[in-house]
């Protein structure tokens, strides 16, 4: 390539990030970078990818840039002395250069081409990790039977995920040889956590929740925490953490969206138990819910006030006007 491209200066990362040099811990390294990374065929697909949208495809990248967060270094690391001390976290290896090309080409089907230009020139985060694999880390539990009393054993535990959301990069597996025999079952699991995945940085970062949306429920006034279905539809929200705030709420009226189809989201044939809570798959599975949950959430069987249809109004308008975008539309490409 005749000209190197320079994707993030020190003055950009710190205009942008808002943070300081000091606080880039541990490595201290500055986040910048030269396009292209290699001579490959793919090269140049990479530097017109930045080219257009202004996002980073790296498959060669610092532990900094996939690892730090304002509030904290994201690496698990198991501390075999001390387990209960080991950081919860995610652990990745960078993507094998052999397979890039065809990452790419699996990020464009499942992810690329759902979205028009403005959505991904200005929503997309600033690095696209490339990865070999992606693992969510944490410690297991297990008891020892034959001791008395019982005792616990701490383990590491690694989980295979198709992919994570790190502050300002998204992180995806797949760059080896296993993408060549992919199977629809796993390109549908990676676009489900995509889909989960993008809307934590859109809701945080890119494209925050309105003030109508924040105005339209009572957040920080809720008596308890709601962990039932039936309770959080009655007050119009989605979240139903102690935590619950406008912008988590909005992320999962965007996951919503496009996740699953309106004929879902509008069966009048769905039911509501007093008692039925989200379901909350495993840690690092790929859904934050089941279709289940969102069956019928749009009509009175669910939506007792009709407050969560007036708020989803909201949210696909907003994309609507703002990006010339439905959000709908990806969810209606699915069926369940």
């Amino acid at each position: 390539m005749a000209m190197a491209i320079a994707l993030f200066s020190f003055a950009f990362a710190l205009s942008s990030c808002d943070y300081s040099e000091d606080e880039l811990e541990p490595s201290g390294e500055l986040t910048s970078y030269q396009l292209p990374q290699g001579n490959h065929d793919y090269d140049q697909r990479i530097v017109d990818f930045y080219k257009k949208y202004g996002v980073c495809l790296l498959y060669q990248f610092t532990d900094k840039d996939a690892y730090w967060t304002p509030s904290g270094w994201k690496m698990y690391q198991f501390n075999a002395e001390a387990p209960s001390s080991s950081s919860v976290g995610l652990s990745m290896t960078c993507a094998d250069p052999n397979y890039v090309g065809q990452q790419i080409d699996l990020l464009e089907e499942v992810w690329f081409s759902r979205f028009n230009d403005k959505m991904l020139k200005e929503l997309l985060p600033l690095k696209i990790l490339l990865c070999d694999h992606v693992d969510s880390c944490y410690v297991k539990i297990q008891w020892d039977f034959s001791t008395t009393p019982v005792s616990q054993i701490p383990t590491e535990y690694k989980d295979p995920v198709p992919g994570w959301y790190n502050y300002d990069n998204i992180c995806v597996g797949y760059g080896n040889s296993g993408i060549l025999t992919m199977s629809d079952k796993e390109k549908k699991r990676l676009t489900d956590r995509i889909l989960h995945l993008w809307p934590e940085y859109i809701a945080a970062y890119a494209a925050k929740p309105t003030e109508e949306f924040e105005n339209s429920v009572p957040y920080g006034n809720f008596s308890a925490y709601k962990s039932y279905i039936k309770d959080c539809c009655e007050l119009g929200i989605l979240d139903g953490t102690s935590t619950a705030t406008a912008t988590s709420d909005w992320r999962k009226f965007i996951i919503m969206m496009l996740n699953y189809p309106e004929s879902l989201l509008n069966d009048e044939n769905a039911t509501v138990g007093q008692y039925d809570s989200w379901s909350n798959p495993a840690y690092g599975a790929s859904s934050i819910h089941e279709a289940k949950d969102f069956r019928g959430i749009l009509t009175s069987v669910k939506d007792v006030n009709g407050l969560v249809k007036k708020r989803y109004q909201m949210v696909r308008k907003f994309f609507i006007d703002n990006y010339g975008f439905d959000l709908q539309s990806v969810g209606n490409t699915f069926s369940y």
